[in-house]
């Protein structure tokens, strides 16, 4: 199985985080569960562009494996 971190370490624009996991056994889950609060962040991913006068607003995307 493959593992992935949840702590988001690498996302570099994030300025302020807190990262909280559980490990939880019960009868219908049986897991990890983890929240990931983003306080502050360097800039916003969403820009606004012009196109003949109309506004578009554009995410960008990222993907990780």
């Amino acid at each position: 199985m493959k593992r992935k971190l949840a702590d988001r370490l690498d996302w570099n624009r994030v300025l302020h985080r807190k990262f909280i996991s559980k490990f939880v056994d019960e009868v219908d889950f049986k897991g990890h569960i983890t929240l990931i609060s983003i306080y502050q962040v360097k800039e916003s991913l969403r820009r606004n562009i012009k196109i003949n006068e109309d506004d578009y607003r554009l995410a960008k995307s990222v993907m990780t494996d």
